[in-house]
């Protein structure tokens, strides 16, 4: 969180600005992204390490410490099913159980389909993004700037 306040009061200070803590978390949050740059943040780490939890935290303070509009964008969403697994990658069905025991793993998560998700993130529309359980979606709003 202080290294995300550090670059937030540099880049601030850089447009000649302070950080305005006044008023409630959403008018802060309002503030905070008119005209504001867009940040992705990835936290890398294995299975189970905490990688979710430690992506919600950051979030909570931004939102409601530094008045910076976060979400979180869970890489749920974008690892391979078992059939995606067996189907793109020719393996039998031990190899398969075997690759789907390390979902979460770098070489588990569809990275193309992330990165096509992050470009179409940049447009000004509703967008939604993959979500967990397969087929769930994650919806932005055009209010939302991240």
């Amino acid at each position: 969180a202080q290294l995300v306040k550090k670059e937030v009061e540099k880049e601030q200070q850089q447009l000649g600005q302070e950080i305005d803590k006044s008023g409630s978390s959403e008018e802060r949050q309002m503030r905070a992204t008119s005209g504001a740059k867009v940040w992705w943040y990835a936290i890398a780490g294995g299975p189970g390490c905490g990688k979710a939890t430690l992506a919600k935290r950051v979030s909570e303070i931004c939102n409601d410490r530094l008045g910076i509009s976060s979400i979180v964008l869970p890489m749920d969403g974008y690892l391979y099913s078992r059939l995606d697994v067996s189907k793109n990658f020719g393996l039998d069905q031990r190899g398969s159980i075997e690759y789907f025991r390390r979902r979460g793993a770098p070489h588990t998560i569809n990275a193309e389909k992330l990165c096509e998700d992050l470009a179409r993130a940049s447009g000004r529309r509703p967008r939604t993004y993959n979500g967990f359980p397969f087929g769930g979606t994650i919806e932005i709003s055009n209010d939302d700037k991240n």
